[in-house]
């Protein structure tokens, strides 16, 4: 995997389209996570980009990544085959996972396999809403030092909301008390 230049990083986090995602590089370049679980891929380059940087800023230890999408199943426009994406993912990470779905559909068991992560990049479109057991599924895959950047909405532009492991536990124990009062 090639890392990516100084050139291209700061062209990354100053000038990088959508404007989001400038916040999103800037997180992964401070944080330097280890492993890091995408739902909801937005594009392979944005994640060949979070991949290279991550890489970057780990400085030679190997990223562990892993995609969670509708792939085939998206709608008509806007698919993305899995496999050409696997190949894509491939070249910009060794230890990669690709895995059809989203986030309803991870299970416990899921979860268990997938192992916890140090970063999850969470984008949520409007027919996607975050049930109990799902937010509760995400602070477990969340390692102590993990963070959430959670993205609402279809807009490219909307900004990412970054939630520690703390955050994500509240949200779900939140969750869970109106699902109970309901």
């Amino acid at each position: 995997m090639n890392k990516i230049s100084l050139w291209r990083y700061w062209l990354l986090v100053h000038f990088s389209k959508p404007v989001a995602d400038r916040a999103l590089y800037r997180f992964i370049s401070t944080h330097a996570p280890r492993s890091i679980l995408e739902i909801g891929l937005a594009s392979l380059e944005r994640t060949c980009n979070l991949l290279r940087l991550a890489q970057r800023a780990a400085k030679s230890e190997e990223i562990r990544y892993c995609g969670i999408d509708l792939f085939e199943a998206r709608p008509a426009g806007n698919r993305l085959r899995l496999k050409d994406t696997h190949c894509q993912v491939r070249k910009c990470s060794s230890v990669s996972r690709l895995i059809p779905g989203e986030l309803g559909s991870i299970h416990p068991g899921l979860a268990n396999q997938l192992g916890q992560h140090d970063l999850i990049v969470l984008s949520l479109s409007s027919r996607l809403d975050p049930t109990v057991s799902s937010v509760a599924l995400l602070s477990r895959m969340l390692t102590e030092r993990g963070h959430l950047l959670l993205r609402e909405g279809n807009d490219p532009q909307d900004a990412y909301r970054v939630l520690t492991k703390a955050d994500v536990e509240r949200l779900a124990g939140d969750q869970s008390a109106v699902a109970r009062a309901a």
